[in-house]
Parts: C-alpha cells; sequence; structure tokens
C-alpha cells in the first residue's frame, strides 16, 4: 500500500498551502538549481521520459532548498497522493539541498508492491526490490556533486536499476516452474514428515518390547527331557580342547 500524508502543505503561519500541479516534464525546480542549467535539465527530463516510456512508470523529482513544513518523507507522500493519485506504477522523489539541514535529505513515495501474481502480472516493481533500487540509485551519488549532477546521478541510477529488473522478466507465482519447485519442495517435506512418524513408531513399539515382562507358570511336572525335573545327576561337557586346558 502506499503511505500517504495530506495534499496541502503547512505554511509558515500554519495556513493550509496547495501543492503545486504536477509539472510536465517530471521535474518541480523550487530550488532553482536547473535555472542556469537546462542543458542538464534536458538530460534529466530526457531520463524520466525514457523510464516512462520503457516501462510505464511515472517518476517525478521535486527539487526544494528546504522543505519547512514537515519532512522530505511527508512531502514525498503528499505530493505522490496530489500528481498520482491511485496511480500503483509512480514514484516521487523529493530532494532537499539545503546543507545546514541534518539528517535525511532526500525521500521517495512509491506504492509498495507485494511481488505476487496480482502486482507481478501489472508490472508493479516489489516493495523490497524497490528498495534495493533506490538504494543502488543513491549509492552512485559523489560528494564532490552539486545538486544538479546529483540528481541527474540519481535519476539515472534508477534508470539503470529498472532496465535490468525488467529484462529479467520476473516470475510470478502463477509460472508453472514456480509450481514445480512448490509441489517438489511440499513433496519432500511430506514424505520426510511421514519417514519421521514411521521411524518413530518403530522406535516405541521396539521400547515397549525391551520393557516387556515374560511370566513362565509353575508346571507339576515329574521329569524333563528323560531326567527327573529338578535333580538327578549333572554332567559338564567341554568344547576346549584337552591341549588348551589348564
Amino acid at each position: 500500500m502506499l503511505l500517504t500524508g495530506s495534499i496541502f502543505a503547512q505554511g509558515s503561519e500554519g495556513e493550509a498551502k496547495p501543492l503545486p500541479a504536477a509539472p510536465a516534464n517530471h521535474v518541480l525546480d523550487l530550488s532553482d538549481t536547473f535555472r542556469e542549467n537546462p542543458t542538464k535539465l534536458a538530460e534529466l527530463t530526457a531520463t524520466l521520459k525514457r523510464i516512462e516510456e520503457q516501462h510505464g512508470y511515472l517518476v517525478y523529482l521535486a527539487l526544494y532548498y528546504n522543505v519547512l513544513d514537515g519532512t522530505v518523507q511527508s512531502r514525498a507522500d503528499a505530493l505522490y497522493k496530489a500528481w498520482l493519485g491511485d496511480e500503483k506504477r509512480g514514484l516521487v522523489l523529493v530532494y532537499q539541498s539545503d546543507p545546514a539541514v541534518d539528517g535525511k535529505n532526500i525521500a521517495a513515495s512509491y506504492y509498495r508492491g507485494t511481488g505476487l501474481a496480482d502486482d507481478a502480472v501489472s508490472g508493479l516493481i516489489p516493495d523490497q526490490k524497490m528498495s534495493e533500487i533506490l538504494r543502488s540509485a543513491l549509492a552512485a551519488q559523489s560528494k564532490g556533486q552539486d545538486t544538479s549532477d546529483r540528481s541527474i546521478t540519481i535519476v539515472s541510477g534508477v534508470e539503470r536499476e529498472m532496465n535490468e529488473y525488467f529484462a529479467s522478466d520476473p516470475s510470478t507465482w502463477k509460472d508453472s516452474a514456480n509450481l514445480k519447485l512448490m509441489a517438489i519442495f511440499f513433496g519432500v517435506i511430506l514424505a520426510l514428515a511421514l519417514l519421521g512418524m514411521f521411524l518413530w513408531k518403530r522406535s516405541s513399539t521396539a521400547d515397549v518390547a525391551a520393557h516387556k515382562h515374560y511370566y513362565f507358570p509353575d508346571v507339576d511336572v515329574a521329569s524333563r527331557l528323560g531326567a527327573p525335573y529338578g535333580g538327578g545327576w549333572v554332567s559338564e561337557k567341554s568344547f576346549v580342547p584337552s591341549a588348551s586346558r589348564k
């Protein structure tokens, strides 16, 4: 699911301030980062357009110098709700460039897909995979980059990771190969369970037999095996050679 905030931002005096409309080029530059860099802006917007054309994902980048009201995460969630609404195949990145701000300066908002059949069929990127995509994209930044170069690096990283993800043709729970693997897995588990029950039963039976007591009844017999019962001569027979006897 998507965790979203209000579609209104709070102004400096607490009044409700409507959020800006979704930019046509998918870049909201409230920090004037690209005001004097039209070439870099064109490169950035071209990357965002390619992502939409190739993968059907609407990716927006919002650049603020400082998010005074709320956090960058709450602003990202609010922009997603305002710009994309119920659209699931989308991503909103918010970048805060003020170096004096401690803590998180970039946040992302996107639909938290489950990775199960329904989401996979519609081409949604699972939550866990999207987190990996964003981590890889952010890791590509360099300390010496300015905000414009960082923005291009991050968005290019998102494009690269999405290309790799969709090129791998992610499987779904409906794939026959997955069903076969699941059937084999559960078959092995069932066989091991039955074998365990059989061994436990045999062990229990042997244990009971080992502890069973046998009682021989008293009988009144005058002789047994041709000799008086309870008496007579006792003979000894040895099978050890006489030479070995001591």
